[in-house]
């Protein structure tokens, strides 16, 4: 039996085909952080991972290179994709800088300043494999550790010091008196350096102090390099002895080592020594004395006066007193040079009036302690005669007695006259009539009386004839203000005594002058009193003179200077009336008034002048003014155009030049801006504004003005946000002028511009951005600017090691990053316990702990957390190591 079965079979997939594809990220470092693995999936996603290292969808490279896994899908559709993820292990490229080395240091071995990760290359000039030859001077070395993507690097600058010669010459000998060395002068090597050592002082070595052992120093450590002398100084030697000056001739050797003052030991030179002694008998000598050593032996000269004198002169006597001084110096016979003393000695002169009847002992000394010489010679000074007389009075009129002599004190003598008088030589009576009118001398001789000092006196007389009076002027009227009168005496006459009738006349009494502008005007009579004299009768003369009236020609005007739009004024006549007015050509004047036509003079500077010998008067006067007409001033102001506020304008204006051009603020001219064309002024309002001028001065212009029309905008911007991370949108306002015609133009920084109102921009990458914003109205501009800052990702690392042994290079622990905005960091030693902590950006530990303890090395742990400006944040734990 055949039984047929049909059925129908429906198959239900288990689930959609899946792709586990995913990208292995090898290699990777060990410190990259974790890794998002479903960022990797090229296949479908949704799935699962395992593996060691995975959490989630999370790798963590810390675990070290592991096989990870990837499962999606549904039984019996699931699929799965392994990889072995390299994970590559971290570096520390930290090597120690030697710091300042020497040039000629040798070769250094880089490798053993590594402080991180060993096995890497070192590149940079000087250097060849591992080692750098500090010949090629300061350079900058890198060291280079570990595979791409995890290689490292750290550069320092190797600083090499140049090579240095201390090499310096020693002065020695120097003298202790030399006075200061210049130590710099001696270097021979590299200069620059610095001096030590006893008597040292800057770069100046004193000999005072000795010698001493002087030390140079130059070049810095640890290329610092020295060189030391001793300076051998010799002592101070002093020549000085002392001139015995002066010694006699005859006195004996004289030991020269008495005389010295100075330093002993010494050599001495010159005529007449022998040894140490000098023989005076050698004469006058110039002597030296030497002592010291080379360079530093000084020697001092001094002429030893050998005296050797004689006081021997001539005596002049016997003398008459009266014969006048003796120059006792022309007897001396012997020694020149002495002193002289004595009754009647006063210096080198003898005088012998008063001493006569007397024998008068002189002295003449000569020489000086201890040798002198004198002599003591005796002058016979015998007595003078007195040829004294007189004649009483001196004066004698021609028809008077003849006269005798009075007082002759000696008689016995001769008297004579000169000039062809006629004298008695006897008695000394002179015959008047027969001597004549003139001026005579008559002499007394007492050479008749035979005495030893005779002597003549005289006499001088006068005999004239009877005196005269008679005189004249050279006018009989005159005014005050003529030249005045001349006074004429007769033949014979001579001037005595002048005076006058009725008084107000000014009158010289001794010659009869007469000052005529001092005088009153009036008729007077002048007289001249000669008194008698010789015998002769007093006379007396006289004659009559007027002195007129002169008139007055003053007269004025209210003022000296008018403008050419004045009218006239009339003169005002304070002195004598009746005169006439005129003035100098091209004026035009009033000859009555005296007023002047201004129009007709023109401008100018003009004379005017009164005469008044139309008045009639005998003694007329002119006298005059200066006037001065001045031009009318002008002023024309300069337009100027529209102008933007902020700018400055030049006022200028035309003018006659006759004044100062004056700019007001108000048309009153009650408020001075200033003066002068052109003008600076910077209007600080918008709008219209109105500036006066005028040309001040004798004859100011009328004031004028000048309109000028003030525009403006101005320019205010606003931005929100200000700073932010990247991409940043910042919306700009705009606080500026508004209005028609208004343009605005935005420069946003990037090379970006806009011309809306309050535009909107985003800055996608990191920087600082300057946004200008130019405001017009077509013909006035304003600015603004804002600075807008945008900050990328930010990053964070952490040091393994630091030294802080103060040599400047790795000594503090501090978090570097990027774009940080804030760090708080927690320093612990192996037991837990706290040692620093800081909350900002910039903090740092220096191996102390908070009470400024140093701690020891060893291995510290930190806690830190961060936060950059873009949001992200961190927390990491670690430990490092501390290497003093």
């Amino acid at each position: 039996c055949t039984t047929t079965l049909n059925s129908t079979l429906t198959f239900t997939p288990a689930g959609a085909p899946v792709n586990p594809s995913w990208t292995n990220p090898s290699p990777i470092c060990a410190a990259a952080g974790s890794i998002n693995l479903n960022s990797l999936i090229t296949g479908t996603g949704g799935g699962t991972w395992s593996g060691t290292g995975v959490s989630g969808n999370t790798f963590n490279p810390a675990s070290g290179t592991q096989s990870v896994t990837y499962t999606v899908g549904t039984n019996p559709c699931q699929q799965t994709q392994t990889h072995t993820i390299t994970v590559l292990p971290d570096v520390n490229p930290a090597w120690t800088n030697p710091g300042t080395v020497c040039a000629s240091a040798g070769n250094i071995n880089l490798n053993s300043l590594i402080t991180g990760t060993g096995g890497g290359t070192w590149s940079g000039t000087g250097v060849s494999g591992n080692t750098f030859n500090p010949s090629s001077g300061s350079q900058s070395v890198t060291y280079t550790v570990g595979t791409n993507p995890c290689q490292e690097t750290q550069s320092h600058t190797i600083t090499v010091v140049p090579d240095v010669n201390p090499a310096w010459t020693n002065p020695s000998p120097v003298c202790a008196a030399a006075g200061n060395v210049n130590l710099n002068s001696l270097v021979t090597g590299t200069g620059g350096g610095t001096w030590s050592g006893t008597g040292v002082s800057g770069n100046t070595f004193n000999p005072a102090s000795g010698s001493q052992s002087v030390t140079y120093t130059v070049g810095t450590n640890p290329c610092q390099e020295t060189q030391t002398h001793t300076i051998t100084v010799l002592p101070d030697v002093d020549p000085s002895w002392t001139d015995p000056s002066p010694v006699c001739a005859s006195g004996g050797n004289i030991n020269l080592n008495s005389l010295i003052t100075g330093t002993g030991g010494g050599t001495w030179s010159g005529t007449g020594v022998s040894g140490n002694t000098f023989n005076p008998s050698s004469g006058t000598q110039t002597v030296t004395y030497t002592v010291g050593t080379s360079p530093c032996q000084e020697t001092q000269n001094h002429t030893i006066t050998v005296a050797n004198p004689d006081a021997t002169w001539n005596n002049p006597g016997p003398v008459c007193e009266g014969s006048g001084t003796i120059n006792l110096n022309s007897l001396i016979t012997g020694t020149g040079g002495g002193t002289w003393s004595g009754t009647g000695v006063s210096g080198n002169t003898f005088d012998p009036t008063g001493l006569g009847g007397n024998t008068v002992p002189v002295t003449y000394m000569v020489g000086s302690n201890p040798c002198t010489d004198s002599l003591v010679l005796s002058i016979v000074v015998n007595t003078d005669d007195d040829a004294s007389f007189a004649y009483t009075p001196v004066t004698y009129c021609v028809t008077g007695n003849n006269p005798l002599p009075s007082s002759i004190t000696t008689p016995g003598g001769n008297f004579t006259i000169n000039n062809g008088g006629v004298i008695n030589p006897s008695t000394g009576e002179i015959n008047l009539t027969g001597s004549g009118i003139g001026t005579y001398t008559v002499y007394y001789d007492t050479s008749p009386l035979g005495n030893p000092c005779p002597v003549t006196d005289s006499i001088q007389i006068t005999i004239t004839n009877g005196p005269s009076a008679g005189f004249s002027y050279d006018g009989l009227q005159f005014c005050q203000d003529s030249i005045d009168p001349i006074l004429t005496l007769d033949p014979g006459a001579s001037s005595g005594n002048y005076s006058s009738l009725p008084s107000g006349l000014s009158l010289n009494p001794s010659n009869g002058d007469v000052d005529l502008s001092t005088s009153s005007p009036g008729v007077y009579t002048v007289y001249n009193n000669v008194p008698a004299a010789g015998g002769c009768a007093a006379v007396s003369d006289s004659t009559t003179i007027e002195i007129l009236q002169v008139d007055s020609a003053l007269f004025a005007y209210t003022t000296l200077t008018y403008c050419l739009s004045d009218t006239g004024v009339l003169a005002n006549v304070t002195g004598t009336q009746g005169g006439v007015f005129s003035i100098s050509s091209p004026g035009v004047i009033n000859s009555t008034t005296g007023q002047v036509d201004i129009s007709s003079s023109g401008a100018g500077t003009f004379m005017v002048y009164y005469n008044t010998t139309p008045a009639g008067n005998p003694c007329p006067a002119m006298d005059s003014v200066q006037l001065t007409i001045v031009p009318q001033n002008t002023i024309a102001p300069n337009p100027i155009d529209t102008i933007c506020l902020g700018d400055t304008i030049q006022l200028t204006a035309s003018s006659s030049g006759a004044g100062v051009i004056t700019w007001y603020s108000d048309a009153a001219g009650t408020n001075v801006i200033g003066t002068g064309s052109p003008l600076a002024e910077t209007p600080t309002t918008i709008g219209t504004h109105v500036y006066y001028v005028r040309e001040d001065g004798p004859c100011p212009s009328n004031m004028d003005s000048i309109v000028v029309e003030v525009r403006g905008v101005n320019a205010q911007i606003n931005a929100t946000p200000m700073t932010g991370p990247t991409p940043l949108n910042v919306l700009f306002g705009n606080g500026s002028t508004t209005g028609p015609g208004i343009v605005y133009w935005w420069d946003l920084g990037t090379g970006d511009t806009s011309s809306l109102y309050q535009p909107s921009y985003t800055y996608n990458d990191e920087g600082v951005y300057t946004v200008v914003l130019v405001v017009t109205d077509g013909m006035c501009f304003a600015t603004d600017t804002i600075t807008i800052e945008t900050l990328g990702e930010s990053s964070i690392l952490i040091p393994n090691v630091f030294t802080p042994n103060g040599d400047g290079n790795n000594d503090v622990f501090r978090v570097d990053g990027v774009n940080l905005k804030s760090v708080n960091c927690e320093i612990y030693n192996r037991w837990g316990q706290m040692m620093y902590s800081w909350d900002n950006v910039k903090g740092y530990w220096d191996g102390r702990t908070l009470s400024g303890t140093e701690v020891p090395d060893g291995t510290y742990f930190y806690i830190i957390k961060a936060e950059g400006y873009d949001g992200e944040e961190y927390f990491q734990k670690g430990g490092f190591s501390l290497i003093r």
